[in-house]
């Protein structure tokens, strides 16, 4: 795999690429964005590794600019910024995968394979599903990364049961950064900044509008059982395990 780090701790920037090295990547660094700029005009990349503090243009605005390429490569955030209205941002911005420093080796290896995966099987799939029939959108993907399966590149959710709903974008956006939780909860905060909205009355209302919707789409392929649920005084949880594949 061709992996660029973008790191301006010159230190941990040298331990990460002897380390990827070592495991058979091809790897570049860079310390800034414009560093990154003079890497992808030479060779396109598989994977960037991205902190966001960075001198210059932040990884957030990297993220953005480098998601708009095509073909993109995988944008991995890897950041001491832990809040979640950051991991929400670096989201929105592109980011398939965020990760918190220090992060573990073996963690961030295998986060790269899954990343890589999931991009190669979107790919994949907007390539041969330009005009796909009934039968091919409600078949589940190949995946065994969790009960659920969500699919940027279709906009579907498929159920543990193998049943599939069709989602518009705003809904993606709100399952992705649910499922991209883990089973914490996200506060209503989060989700409405994620779709661009503010903390007025009018739009938690719409939001919880969206989210009723939501609900009923997910209890139609799954037996009556939505694991999309309210948590009191904090947000919205999806309680059960959901696959990221797509974008």
């Amino acid at each position: 795999m061709k992996i660029i780090i973008v790191e301006d701790n010159i230190d941990l920037l040298q331990e990460m690429m002897f380390m990827l090295e070592r495991h058979g990547h091809d790897v570049r660094g860079a310390t800034c964005g414009e560093e990154l700029n003079r890497h992808l005009a030479e060779d396109m990349t598989d994977m960037v590794l991205l902190d966001v503090g960075l001198p210059g243009e932040d990884g957030f605005l990297i993220a953005t600019r480098i998601h708009r390429l095509r073909p993109s490569p995988g944008i991995i955030m890897l950041t001491a910024r832990a809040a979640l209205e950051d991991r929400v941002q670096g989201l929105q911005c592109g980011a398939d995968h965020y990760l918190v420093k220090p992060v573990d080796r073996r963690e961030l290896l295998a986060v790269l394979d899954r990343v890589h995966l999931r991009l190669q099987r979107g790919q994949t799939a907007v390539a041969v599903d330009t005009a796909p029939s009934i039968d091919s959108l409600d078949t589940p993907p190949d995946t065994n990364m969790g009960s659920w399966t969500l699919d940027g590149a279709k906009l579907r959710i498929f159920s543990p049961l193998g049943e599939s709903v069709e989602l518009n974008t705003r809904e993606h956006l709100v399952l992705k950064v649910l499922a991209l939780a883990h089973g914490q909860p996200v506060p209503r905060s989060a989700l409405l900044s994620a779709l661009g909205r503010s903390e007025s009355v009018r739009d938690q209302r719409a939001l919880e509008v969206k989210i009723s919707r939501l609900r009923k789409k997910l209890r139609d392929i799954n037996a009556g059982e939505a694991p999309l649920r309210a948590e009191w005084g904090s947000g919205y949880v999806f309680a059960e395990r959901c696959g990221v594949i797509g974008r």
